[in-house]
């Protein structure tokens, strides 16, 4: 069905659609985190839970990135609020939160339980690295089209 011929006549054009479907979505997400920078209000909340999964290592370093830091905060209504921050693009290592720590959270007035993590990680280097991994896909696919 497949031969080596055909999937290798037809890598270059994958290549380069996967390239840039990766790099339109680096350039044109519009992201909870950018929507809530513009139009959310900040509260200071505390990190109340951290879900996350094990690296599988064997060491007896805890080698944990969480993928669900669970906050509570009050809103400017007086509204308490305990959720899981959307930050996307961002992975939580261990060590960067403790449980019970003091967080700066930014929420969407109509909707408190979407809110955002005020964090020093870049969404803007995981956007570069999405646009990149994009250009990489699309030069690939170009240099096996013409090779």
């Amino acid at each position: 069905m497949f031969s080596e011929n055909n999937i290798n006549l037809f890598l270059p054009y994958i290549f380069i659609v996967v390239g840039l479907g990766v790099m339109l979505y680096g350039l044109l997400k519009k992201t909870t985190t950018l929507m809530l920078i513009e139009n959310g209000k900040k509260a200071e909340g505390i990190i109340f839970e951290m879900k996350g999964r094990s690296s599988g290592s064997l060491s007896s370093f805890d080698s944990i990135a969480y993928n669900k830091i669970i906050v509570r905060f009050v809103t400017d209504k007086l509204e308490w609020v305990t959720a899981e921050a959307q930050n996307e693009f961002g992975l939580f290592y261990s060590g960067q939160y403790k449980i019970g720590e003091s967080v700066e959270v930014m929420y969407d007035p109509h909707d408190p339980k979407r809110f955002i993590i005020i964090t020093e990680q870049s969404e803007g280097n995981a956007r570069l690295f999405a646009k990149i991994v994009g250009l990489i896909f699309i030069i690939a696919g170009i240099y096996k089209l013409f090779n």
